[in-house]
């Protein structure tokens, strides 16, 4: 699972994003998700609410369980 913050301000250029697209495309397994957490930065497990974190988290998981 790769996870972004909306607001990363170390992922914030369309050069960082390019490179996150080429890191997840080949990551070699196919059960992975790309989670962008919306109105969150780099901390995103610092912030409150976390519930964002959380979802995107759990939703991961189940999806896995599947």
């Amino acid at each position: 699972m790769l996870l972004e913050g909306e607001f990363d301000p170390l992922t914030d250029t369309d050069t960082d994003t390019e490179m996150h697209a080429q890191f997840f495309s080949k990551l070699p397994n196919t059960n992975k998700q790309w989670a962008v957490l919306k109105g969150r930065d780099h901390a995103a497990l610092l912030e409150r609410p976390r519930i964002k974190l959380i979802y995107a988290t759990t939703n991961f998981i189940e999806w896995l369980d599947r």
